[in-house]
């Protein structure tokens, strides 16, 4: 997948997560896995395409998250963002 297939994937991917997770246990998981996907994924574009995809999803996360009126979504999309900045 090229860098706008993967961010549809993933944005989409965990967007889902956020608005269907109902306990903790579930989306951590969940979520781990869907990020280490991800970096194996992103791992065949070249660094800045990288960096500019985990950029992107980042902002748009954080975005969501702050828009969202249910504290587990939430919750679920600033962890994504923490992932995605920290892996910058």
């Amino acid at each position: 997948m090229r860098g706008r297939e993967l961010y549809g994937h993933y944005h989409r991917l965990i967007d889902e997560l956020a608005r269907s997770a109902t306990s903790e246990a579930d989306w951590r998981e969940a979520l781990r896995a869907q990020t280490e996907r991800f970096g194996a994924d992103a791992a065949s574009l070249d660094a800045d395409s990288a960096r500019l995809l985990r950029e992107e999803l980042c902002a748009q996360f954080e975005h969501e998250a702050m828009r969202s009126t249910r504290p587990l979504a939430r919750e679920i999309l600033l962890a994504a963002v923490k992932w995605f900045e920290g892996t910058r």
